[in-house]
């Protein structure tokens, strides 16, 4: 590689010193005339002639020659002379010697580069796919001796265990249909309950105060008893004689709505309108037998058909009960949150009666937030213990049910069994009264 760079090296002195040079002269000075003009002093040939003198520059080489051409032209053009100036090129003189030297030089540059590539030549891409199969090597040596007792037993193979799918209850994309929650009461954990699908809450604060009217449709017992003393948890107690206030007084139910009344509890007599397939003048009976029966001037209308053509039927039979009692309790069981239109009527709605299960699945309308909770009223029943009626009671404050039920029983001939808890939780929730 040295004798080869020094090899260059000469080559470009010599060349650089020895090879001839090349030179530019100056242009021959030239004066330019017009025909019919006096002619230069200097012999010089002329165009046109036959005979031709030698000129100076043959004579003596060192003399540079002058030439006179002559072109027709107009005749007072005054001769014009360029011989003065020199020509740009004057006195530069490059040397062949340095080009050959720039070009060696290149090629020893060239020649370097393709040694490199015969030491280090290009990947060449692969012909045939490469084998992809994953080769799983497990080392079971260990790397961090904690314990010297801990041996491996190098006869035992190792694979890899993918986990297994998620249980379909299970994870983040289980179904909606429950959750499985442990209550408590009193500071004991109560077993576990499936509440069922849920929806989304109507109220993002839920309520804290609520009441609870009871549906009690047995002949007075002790059950009235334990009503009435629940007061005021329980202002209202809905009776039914017999599917409505029959024809004739029944003692009893005379004694006990007395004795309920007097304790500030209010009793509100029952009314079907089976499905709006009463007449109103029947309705409008059933009120006056309530009053003159039993001295009921409150109401629960049952089995209502609240769609749009029927709002007539049931405003007209309010008319009329207005005329009897412009202070009446009225509760409007529609059983479903009615149209918009029936909130027009006095009292409260049954905008949900029906199971537990129904109860968490079921939804409601974005307007029922908007008016005050005691406009309605959720009766929940087949619910059999403490720690569902706890959920379906916190899913009611969600809703905005002011008023609400939980029972067991949907013939309401008798109380829950966790009656007094029921009263308990509501109570807590209005520490005023």
């Amino acid at each position: 590689m040295v004798l080869k760079t020094s090899l260059v090296i000469v080559v470009a002195l010599v060349s650089f010193f020895i090879l001839p040079q090349q030179t530019f002269a100056e242009p021959t000075p030239t004066t330019w005339g017009c025909i019919g003009c006096t002619p230069p002093q200097t012999a010089t040939p002329t165009l046109g002639q036959t005979s031709v003198a030698p000129s100076q520059s043959e004579l003596n080489p060192s003399v540079q020659a002058e030439a006179t051409i002559t072109l027709p032209c107009e005749s007072d053009i005054a001769p014009a002379h360029f011989g003065g100036k020199k020509d740009n090129h004057q006195g530069h003189k490059p040397h062949n010697g340095l080009f050959l030297m720039l070009l060696i030089f290149l090629l020893e540059l060239l020649n370097r580069l393709l040694e490199q590539l015969g030491a280090n030549p290009l990947p060449v891409p692969p012909t045939t796919p490469p084998d992809v199969t994953p080769t799983v090597v497990l080392d079971l040596t260990p790397t961090l001796a904690l314990d010297p007792t801990i041996t491996v037993d190098p006869s035992v193979t190792a694979e890899p265990t993918l986990p297994t799918d998620p249980s379909p209850t299970q994870g983040p994309c289980a179904p909606t249909t429950g959750a499985t929650v442990a209550p408590t009461l009193g500071g004991a954990t109560l077993p576990p309950v499936t509440t069922g699908p849920s929806t989304p809450p109507l109220l993002t604060t839920p309520l804290t105060c609520q009441s609870m009217p009871v549906l009690l449709f047995v002949a007075p017992n002790t059950s009235w008893d334990t009503v009435r003393t629940s007061l005021p948890t329980v202002p209202i107690m809905v009776v039914n004689p017999a599917n409505g206030p029959g024809t004739s007084a029944d003692a009893t139910y005379v004694a006990a709505i007395a004795k309920a009344k007097s304790a500030g509890m209010k009793v509100l007599g029952y009314i079907t309108s089976a499905q709006n397939t009463k007449p109103n003048a029947t309705l409008n009976a059933e009120v006056d037998s309530w009053i003159s029966l039993y001295n009921v001037k409150d109401f629960y209308i049952d089995q209502m058909n609240a769609t749009p053509e029927n709002f007539p039927y049931y405003s007209e039979f309010w008319s009329a009960t207005r005329n009897k009692n412009a202070i009446a309790q009225m509760i409007w069981n529609t059983g479903t949150t009615p149209i918009q239109d029936y909130m027009a009527l006095p009292g409260f709605f049954v905008n949900y009666q029906g199971d537990s299960a129904g109860y968490f699945s079921a939804t409601f309308p974005s307007w029922v937030s908007t008016y005050a909770a005691n406009r309605f009223y959720h009766i929940i029943y087949g619910v059999n213990d403490a720690a569902t009626m706890q959920q379906v009671l916190a899913r009611s404050k969600q809703s905005n049910a002011g008023n609400v039920y939980i029972s067991s029983d949907s013939s309401w001939n008798t109380l829950p069994s966790y009656f007094a808890t029921e009263v308990a939780q509501i109570k807590q929730g209005c520490p005023q009264r």
